[in-house]
């Protein structure tokens, strides 16, 4: 049970420390709306991750329950059972009551919701105040229930169990068509190796009340079949009594019509007992189980060829309703992650920008986050920074994934490599390439000269898009059109260091050969970067946004439904 929109976040990123701070930036509205569309996309997105959500689970129910036996004092079955156990001990039958043995339950939460009171992001430390609610809860009994009949030993003078009935396992169903279970739970989170949670309070006083009053409407129900409980799933044990050196074997058939006449009167004590468990001995459980003073949070991706991980940085608040989580993101070849495990990206060397962002752009970018939802056009954003892309580039490069690409154009990459450069958001991210070029024709020969490698700069425009691959939500970069001037080519471009090594002769039918030869490349994907965290959460009514100031905001509305 995940009552808060930062366990999203808090289960996917660790906190190790990157060079960069903002890799991605998460941000989202802080209000009931959104908190309420997260946590519904939760499940499935912890699920996706091989996580355990927290919303089923199985737990010991260690306290008996008595019932008195008062509403049964007038009842004939009643009393033709003190009558026969008389007959046989002397027992003060009026002194008996039964116990209910729950050995096991097992919930299942259909819907959970979070209205947010509060929220104070002072990093490393983040404190909430929620209101949260249950609707549609499945209650297991998965070993059934044991119906002891409690009497006073007339030697020992301790009540024990004289007789034993069974219950068949038990399904409590907890329909969505009634009104949401609702309580309260407070909690901070610090940031530091781990995420340390402290459980500051909750008050689980309403789901016992809940039960009481809509005990009408909940199903109990047979487990195996899914009928309605019935005295068809009572059993009564065979029983020896040993007293006094005395032994007897009784089979007390007069036990059962009580239990049948009072099985109502006994499931609804079951059930208000599981309402107080859900209280006092199972909501506890959740929360600490679900909260653990500390819990691993990163995400690591390892595929053929690279291996990626990203890590929470700090919290943020940029506005009163907001919440920012700040993500590092690393990379490195799969090579490197065989050799030195995840301590590969900390060696992974540093990728040199490829320009120098003023502080104030980023401060632009991330005031574009924040007035866009505070506006309410979105909820929730997802920022990725131009040097976040770039190394990965970088790392994409090192792992040989871009050989095949550009051999098929008889191109290769320079020692400058491949960057993308975000600052027009009307034409989208442009790529450049530090390209090599060495002549394989007869006639490309005779122009360049047999041994003559050419190096020159492409400037390319692309699109980007946010893609599900094979349910994997993926960032794609996309080639649209081949930029670069014949001028570019002949010159480079010195504002990025990019030079240009061309042949003395033939130089503009050259640059023409060679932006005839880079058109192929359009229409083909360059970047491909999974984005785990995005699965499950509307990928396909989103919209982004190329920001001048170096980022790209992907954005999310929780009215996308």
């Amino acid at each position: 049970m995940k009552p808060f929109v930062f366990g999203l976040i808090f289960l996917f990123f660790s906190t190790q420390t990157f060079a960069a701070k903002d890799d991605l930036i998460l941000q989202t509205r802080f209000d009931a709306k959104t908190v309420s569309w997260l946590i519904e996309k939760l499940r499935l997105v912890l699920a996706n991750s091989n996580l355990a959500d927290g919303l089923t689970n199985t737990l010991p129910l260690e306290d008996d329950t008595p019932i008195p036996l008062e509403d049964l004092v007038r009842d004939p079955a009643y009393e033709r059972l003190k009558e026969t156990i008389s007959r046989v001990f002397s027992i003060n039958a009026e002194e008996s009551y039964l116990r209910l043995r729950i050995p096991r339950v097992y919930y299942s939460i259909h819907s959970l919701r979070v209205k947010p009171k509060t929220i104070t992001s002072a990093d490393p430390l983040l404190q909430i105040s929620t209101a949260a609610s249950l609707q549609g809860v499945d209650v297991g009994l998965v070993d059934g229930i044991k119906i002891d009949f409690m009497v006073s030993n007339p030697r020992t003078k301790q009540k024990e169990p004289l007789l034993t009935a069974s219950l068949d396992p038990i399904r409590i169903e907890i329909p969505e068509t009634l009104p949401p279970a609702e309580f309260e739970v407070d909690l901070a989170a610090r940031r530091s190796d781990k995420i340390t949670f402290e459980l500051k309070g909750y008050n689980l006083d309403p789901i016992p009340r809940y039960v009481n009053t809509h005990i009408g409407a909940i199903r109990t129900l047979d487990a195996a079949t899914g009928r309605p409980i019935s005295t068809a799933n009572v059993s009564v044990d065979p029983v020896v009594i040993r007293l006094n050196r005395l032994t007897r074997t009784l089979s007390f058939d007069l036990f059962r019509p009580v239990i049948e006449k009072n099985l109502e009167l006994i499931v609804s004590t079951i059930l208000k007992e599981v309402g107080k468990s859900l209280k006092d001995s199972i909501g506890p459980q959740i929360l600490n189980r679900v909260l653990q003073s500390t819990t691993p949070s990163a995400i690591s991706l390892s595929s053929e060829a690279l291996f990626v991980r990203y890590a929470l940085a700090s919290f943020d608040q940029p506005d009163a309703s907001q919440l920012a989580l700040l993500v590092a993101g690393g990379s490195c070849t799969d090579a490197r992650y065989r050799e030195l495990g995840e301590a590969c990206v900390d060696q992974a060397p540093p990728v040199k920008p490829a320009r120098i962002i003023p502080d104030a752009d980023q401060g632009w970018a991330r005031e574009e986050l924040r007035s866009t939802i505070a506006s309410g056009k979105a909820d929730l954003a997802l920022s990725v920074s131009e040097e976040h892309l770039n190394q990965f580039l970088r790392t994409s490069i090192d792992a040989k994934l871009w050989e095949s690409l550009l051999a098929e154009q008889k191109l290769s990459l320079g020692p400058k490599g491949a960057f993308v450069v975000l600052r027009d958001p009307k034409n989208g991210p442009e790529l450049y390439l530090d390209v090599l070029f060495r002549p394989v024709t007869c006639l490309q020969r005779a122009i360049i000269g047999r041994k003559r490698v050419l190096r020159f700069p492409l400037r390319i425009g692309t699109k980007v898009s946010f893609e599900n691959r094979n349910e994997h939500p993926t960032l794609v970069i996309q080639v649209t059109k081949v930029n670069s001037t014949v001028e570019e080519i002949l010159r480079g471009i010195p504002e990025y260091d990019l030079p240009s090594q061309m042949a003395p002769l033939f130089k503009k039918k050259i640059a023409k050969m060679i932006l005839k030869t880079a058109s192929t490349l359009e229409a083909r994907n360059v970047v491909e970067m999974e984005i785990p965290v995005l699965k499950g959460v509307g990928l396909d009514r989103s919209w982004h946004e190329t920001s001048k100031h170096g980022r790209i905001h992907l954005y999310l509305s929780t009215d996308a439904r």
